[in-house]
């Protein structure tokens, strides 16, 4: 089995680099945590997919928004807990999901309009 379509969010949690190795992941772009560990695993059209970085947090942005790099990480560096995310995500035009990890806290959203909607499963606990 391969990823053929879509996107996955991975835990920062040892053992989940493996995937890459088993050929689940095969063909698919990775974005890594500070760890080097897999945070986004998938498959994106140019200009679907922009992240930033400021120290140990990530955001992503994975839709149709103009916002670039720049901009949102001068929005990334403003955030020092999950819950001011919500200032960012206000902040933003267009159709996305809206991807964070903070101070190893993992935050994953879609639209209130349901357009974007987010689904989560535990594999072996």
């Amino acid at each position: 089995m391969t990823l053929t379509d879509g996107w996955l969010v991975l835990p920062d949690l040892p053992g989940l680099g493996s995937l890459a190795c088993s050929g689940v992941l095969a063909g698919a772009e990775v974005v890594a945590y500070p760890s080097g560990r897999p945070w986004l695993v998938g498959r994106w059209s140019p200009g679907e997919l922009t992240v930033a970085c400021a120290g140990s947090n990530r955001v992503a942005v994975v839709g149709f928004c103009p916002v670039t790099a720049a901009p949102l990480g001068e929005l990334t560096a403003a955030v020092r807990r999950v819950q001011d995310l919500d200032a960012v995500v206000r902040g933003l035009p267009g159709s996305v999901h809206v991807v964070a990890s903070v101070d190893g806290v993992l935050r994953v959203q879609g639209s209130a309009t349901g357009l974007r909607r987010v689904f989560h499963t535990r594999v072996d606990g």
